[in-house]
This record gives C-alpha cells, structure tokens and sequence, in this order.
C-alpha cells in the first residue's frame, strides 16, 4: 500500500530531523503540525457538505483525480496517450506537463491502484500526508538556515509552520506540496554542503522546474543569499528585477498589478466577503471566504513587520533588501502572466523571504521581548504590534459598515 509506505517515510525523516531541535523547537513543530492536520479533516468534511464530491471543490483537482481515475488500469503508454487527449493536458508546455504527469500518477497509485481504502478516506490520508510534507519542508529550511540567518528562532519556526498560504496549498490535491519540497531540498542541499550537493542541487532544480519554471528563477538570488553571497545575491536580483520590469513596460502592467500581489489576499476585499458569507465557497477556485480572511490576517500582520524591518534598519543591509527584491519579482511575475489575480496557495514562496526579512532588519538591542539577545525591543515591537492591529480593525470598520 503506497499510503502506508508513504506515512512510514515522513515519520522516519521528521523523527531524523527533530533530532537537530532543542526541546521548544520540537515542541513547537509537534503542535503546529498536529493542529495542522487536524484541520484537514473538517475542512474536506464541510466542502463533502456543500455537495463536492471527495471534498474537491476546485477545477485543477476534479481534474487530477478525474484523470487519476481513469488511467488506473492503463500502463504508462496509454496512460501518456489519454493525457495527452484530454483538452486541458494538450494545452500544456512540453516541460510543466511532466510536473502534471508526476502528480496524476502520485494520486493514481495512492487513490486507486494499490490500495484498499475507498477513495474518499484515501483523500483524507494523502491531504494530511503533504501537510506532513510541508511541515518537514519548513523544519528543513528552518534547520538550515537558522544558525547564519535566524534571530528570533521560536518564532520563525512558529510563522513558517502556520504559514496559511502553505497549509492551503497543501492541503488540496494540488502540486504545491513537491514544489515547496524541492524548494526546502535546493535550500537545505547548499546550506548543509550536503554529499554530492552539486548534483542533488541540479536534480532538485529540474524537478522545481518542471513542476513550476518561474519559481526555480527566482530560487537563484534566494540561494546565494542564503549561501552568504550577498552581493552576488543582490546582483543577479537586479538583473532578474530589471528584465522583468521592461518586460512590465512593454505589455503595459501597472503598478497596481503588481502591488495588488503583495497584498493579496487583499484584506479589504476579505473582510467584505467574510461579512458578506464567511463559509461562502468560491465557484471557480473552491476557495472558502473564512480561510482567505484568516490569510488576509496573517499577510498584513507579517508584511507590517517585514517592511517596517526594511525601513527601521539604518543602514543599508543586503540582505533585507535582496529578499525584498525577491518578492518583488514573483510579485511581477505573477501580474504579467495573471495580471496580479492570485489565490492564497500563490503566496507560499514569500514565506522564507519574508522570514529573512524579519531576522535581518535591525530594531534595537535594549529590552527584548523575544528572548536574550533577540535583538527586536519593546518598543520597536509594540509599535509595530499596534500598527498592524489598527489596520486589522479600521478595515474591519469599513468592511462592517460598507
């Protein structure tokens, strides 16, 4: 049984990790990532509720498992072939459809090949096994880079885990759970000069390329940051930053594209439709209003702090400013391809920028809030604490009364 194995392999891996962990480190992982998979299950019970079949209540899903299902007794010919009919697989470049491939064959062989579960019980048990994954991701990432680029260690590890753009990109039966793994693996490849890295980085690199190309560009500048070549870093970050805005120029994307990115999911709009129906599901993405308003909640808190790190440092810091210039660039990736129209699963790759930003920006050194040496005072924090939490309740207000 494919499941069984599968569960089997995340126990051994997050059990070999924790091994790097102090004793609130674990702590932390073990509650965030309980409590995460035990969302899963009224989740997918509410969407069965409202009529979804299998609780899959998004058209890249219904089409996954559709296709899943009909390949499950055809060899790997005529599954390719039967692919290759469906009108939504044709339509796909020759390099992301083998990322398609690889997560319709995943859900074939764990769904309906070799297992004795009914489908809808296996569903249940492959959402909470890719949040195993994304869990063990971030506690990889977490592990790597917390000794060059981590200040504020417990709470770093706790936004990465409760991160919602990675929990809800992860808890569907999309391919956001393999890319935010072999983005963990790229990070944790080179940060640990890990054996044979060279090749592993490649191998993790092509695999990030098939499944989404835009993602293992914008990997390059992460990596050399995180990898101490800051200045190489920032270099290749403007490169990438000043192609992609004359390519802005050019097709015409404005400003507001590419900000609307950052933004989402745009926390006015949410509270409108939180007021409006908080458990609404959205027809064309599936998405539920209530979650989209707990992201909404999480963006502009973190934001708040990010940019308020940015601005706060004194001096020029590369660091700070090349994760920012990161995010920039998947911002205006995204407005050029969709025109800065996002879900919230779309947010997953600011999660480890914007964590460095928050270790690296400099608030002061004097009555720590965060533990002995710290480095965020007081002061610093309750003021950024306060604006963040003002804006929260004056768009409520206005959600409330418009």
């Amino acid at each position: 049984m494919v499941l069984l194995f599968l569960y089997i392999l995340i126990f051994h891996f997050i059990k070999k990790e924790l091994k790097l962990n102090t004793k609130s480190e674990t702590k932390i992982f073990l509650i965030c990532t309980l409590v995460s998979c035990l969302l899963a299950i009224p989740y997918r019970m509410y969407l069965i509720a409202q009529g979804y079949e299998y609780g899959l209540a998004n058209f890249d899903m219904q089409l996954y498992t559709t296709m899943a299902e009909q390949i499950k007794d055809l060899g790997i010919r005529e599954s390719f072939a039967a692919m290759a009919n469906n009108w939504t697989f044709s339509q796909i470049n020759p390099i992301q459809i083998w990322g398609y491939r690889f997560y319709v064959f995943f859900l074939k062989y764990s769904i309906y090949k070799w297992t004795f579960l009914p489908p809808v019980l296996s569903i249940y048990l492959v959402s909470i096994w890719q949040l195993l994954l994304a869990a063990y991701s971030m506690l990889m990432v977490y592990n790597s880079i917390q000794e060059e680029h981590i200040r504020y260690k417990n709470l770093s590890l706790f936004l990465m885990l409760i991160a919602p753009p990675i929990w809800y990109g992860c808890v569907r039966l999309l391919r956001e759970t393999y890319m935010l793994y072999c983005m963990a693996g790229m990070i944790c490849t080179l940060c640990r000069h890990e054996r044979h890295w060279e090749l592993k980085l490649l191998l993790y690199a092509v695999a990030l390329t098939i499944f989404r190309p835009y993602y293992t560009v914008a990997m390059l500048p992460l990596l050399l940051l995180l990898h101490g070549r800051e200045k190489l870093a920032l270099f290749m970050e403007s490169a990438i930053f000043i192609v992609l805005t004359a390519i802005c120029v050019l097709q015409r994307v404005g400003l507001y594209n590419i900000v609307a990115v950052i933004l989402s999911p745009n926390f006015y709009n949410q509270t409108k439709g939180f007021w409006q129906g908080p458990f609404d599901v959205l027809e064309v993405s599936g998405q539920i209003q209530f979650i989209n308003f707990i992201g909404s909640v999480w963006n502009i808190v973190v934001v708040t702090f990010a940019v308020g790190s940015l601005i706060i440092t004194k001096k020029l810091n590369l660091k700070n400013w090349c994760a920012f210039g990161v995010i920039l660039d998947i911002c205006m990736i995204y407005a050029i391809a969709y025109g800065g129209t996002t879900e919230l699963r779309h947010k997953m790759f600011f999660v480890v920028p914007l964590v460095i930003m928050l270790n690296a920006g400099k608030f002061g050194l004097s009555q720590n809030v965060c533990g002995k040496g710290s480095g965020i005072s007081k002061k610093a924090f309750m003021i950024s604490f306060c604006v963040a939490i003002l804006l929260i309740i004056s768009i409520l207000v206005l959600g409330l009364v418009s």
